[in-house]
């Protein structure tokens, strides 16, 4: 379902932003049910699906201003409003990247390759001495094992090094903050990369695939995923639950919302 906003003004494009929507049971994401249904992962996974592809087959057609699954408006004058007040942020996003898409920099470092062997264990401490290193240990907030901030630093240099082997004229315009994880033995970073189009993503990727080679043998892998919807680098639309000129209406959830071309997205 596609709702357009009315143009600001004489002359404008009246689809100039457009949203594309669900109508959906209002209890579906209210409530305490609706918080264990979005805890459980085989109820939630096909439906965040579906919102993927809707928005990825949006944004193969326009520009889009994605909003993330659940986001719910309680009536079409409440999503109506929000999309008026927010016009200036959304065409001013939707203007600057008509020519953008956001990647994944990626990189894995193998904490068993940077993992050193345990230090012999020190001598039995006296009893006030232990007494006094436990309290240390529960006033002390813990601190990540040295593999793991080894780990860190490796990945933040190859991130670096990566992003620094791009040629000018760069197409990088813009790093969202980096996600960081722990899995299958090895430290995992991943930081939102926004390019220009088109060839921003070939040439990250002979970055990566440069910085890949030669990190090898320290057991650090880098690589590229993509392209994205721009969920990283989207703007907080302040949501306006507006009181519906009707007493009855259905509820909305937010796809992909908003375009500025004749094509929803």
């Amino acid at each position: 379902m596609v709702r357009t906003l009315p143009a600001a003004s004489e002359g404008v494009n009246h689809a100039a932003l457009a949203a594309v929507v669900i109508p959906v049971p209002r209890t579906m994401f209210t409530g305490a049910d609706a918080e264990l249904r979005l805890a459980d992962v085989q109820w939630l996974a096909p439906r965040a699906a579906a919102h993927e592809a809707v928005v990825l087959a949006a944004g193969a057609r326009a520009t889009v201003l994605p909003l993330r699954f659940g986001a719910v408006f309680s009536s079409a004058h409440a999503l109506d409003a929000t999309l008026a007040a927010a016009r200036g942020i959304i065409t001013e996003f939707l203007a600057a990247h008509r020519h953008a898409a956001e990647f994944t920099l990626r990189v894995e470092v193998d904490l068993a390759a940077v993992r050193t062997p345990p230090a012999a264990p020190p001598p039995r401490p006296s009893g006030a001495a232990y007494l006094t290193a436990r309290k240390a240990q529960i006033t002390t907030p813990a601190q990540p094992d040295p593999a793991t901030l080894a780990a860190a630093s490796l990945a933040t240099s190859a991130l670096q090094h990566t992003l620094a082997s791009l040629s000018a004229p760069s197409p990088l315009l813009r790093l969202g903050e980096p996600r960081t994880a722990k899995a299958d033995g090895k430290h995992i970073t991943r930081l939102p990369v926004l390019l220009a189009m088109p060839d921003g993503p070939d040439r990250l990727l002979a970055a990566a695939h440069s910085a890949s080679a030669s990190l090898a043998s320290k057991g650090i892998a880098v690589s590229v995923t993509g392209p994205w919807p721009l969920y990283s680098f989207t703007p907080a639309i302040p949501v306006l639950d507006a009181p519906p000129p009707a007493a009855t209406t259905a509820g909305l959830t937010s796809n992909a919302p908003l375009t500025p071309a004749s094509v929803s997205a």
